[in-house]
């Protein structure tokens, strides 16, 4: 096999879409702020039913300091999950600002290596070191066996050359089923 070079025009607005696709940018709308915020607001409806109740029955009274340990432990679950969030978002703007450092960005493809450059950095990686893959029409992730990935945009590449990588990949790592499943290397 002869190498592939493959020229990549990155853009912030390419990896907007895959980073914030189902409205994750929003802690109100992202699936898991969403449910410790959801159990957070229930904690307090409970703690004020049985507040409510207490003033009334004197034998419940004691429900009360289960509902504050509650409200208290899915509160601070809450601070805990939209903390981690903010920070994966910051991580994330981060990255899209330090795109825009750099004018020209390649990819080239080889038997036994991958090399991704930008400007005159180069990152070389051995498909021996390739974890998982998670592709769709949109992108195309490779996931290192060190914890690091490198997304590849569809918008990124023509569209000939997003196809040839797919095949490139599915050639080598068997066949991709479907978007999001990881595909052991």
């Amino acid at each position: 096999m002869h190498d592939q070079k493959i020229e990549l025009q990155f853009s912030p607005q390419h990896f907007l879409g895959i980073y914030y696709a189902d409205t994750k940018r929003s802690i109100f709308k992202n699936l898991q702020t969403k449910k410790a915020l959801l159990y957070t607001v229930a904690a307090a409806g409970f703690l004020i039913v049985v507040y409510l109740l207490s003033l009334q029955y004197d034998r419940i009274s004691w429900l009360l300091v289960f509902g504050t340990m509650a409200f208290i432990s899915f509160t601070i679950y809450a601070a805990i999950v939209i903390s981690k969030h903010i920070a994966w978002r910051k991580g994330i703007e981060k990255y899209l600002y330090d795109i825009l450092k750099y004018k020209t960005f390649y990819l080239l493809l080889s038997e036994n290596y991958f090399e991704f450059g930008m400007d005159e950095n180069i990152v070389m990686k051995k498909w021996a070191n390739l974890k998982s893959v998670q592709t769709t029409d949109s992108y195309i992730q490779l996931i290192l066996n060190d914890g690091s990935a490198h997304i590849f945009p569809a918008k990124s590449m023509l569209p000939h050359e997003f196809e040839y990588l797919k095949e490139f990949i599915k050639s080598r790592f068997g066949n991709i089923r479907s978007a999001y499943e990881e595909i052991p290397a």
